[in-house]
């Protein structure tokens, strides 16, 4: 009955984490963040690479970095090896996993880029941590 109990709490905690919705649509993303006046996150990806999917749970399992995100962001996952629309020129890159903490308005980054292991101190940087 305890380990029934306790498997119900867990499982209702998971709901009510702090979660991000990561968009699979640039355009359509882009268009969101410029009509709630949220900064554009955009991550780029590749197929099979552990870094990159590495770099997206570890996000995920900071609950306080997700919730800023959410708040404050719109946030788009590109995987440049499928056939993504995105503007190409702009977030050019041979490093991946890549961010990009853009102002929807401009297409302008507010931050640096960050390229590689190291995003995910970066990303924390960028959201006040």
């Amino acid at each position: 009955m305890t380990r029934f109990l306790l498997s119900i709490l867990i499982v209702s905690y998971s709901f009510c984490a702090p979660m991000i919705h990561w968009r699979g649509d640039y355009r359509k993303a882009l268009h969101d963040a410029k009509k709630s006046g949220r900064t554009f996150l955009v991550l780029l990806v590749r197929s099979n690479c552990k870094d990159c999917s590495d770099l997206v749970q570890r996000i995920g399992e900071n609950k306080e970095l997700a919730r800023r995100i959410e708040e404050r962001s719109i946030a788009v996952i590109v995987t440049v090896d499928s056939r993504a629309r995105y503007p190409i020129e702009l977030y050019y890159t041979n490093e991946y996993p890549s961010l990009f903490l853009v102002d929807p308005s401009t297409e302008t980054f507010l931050r640096p880029p960050c390229m590689g292991r190291g995003c995910l101190g970066d990303l924390a940087t960028w959201y006040g941590f």
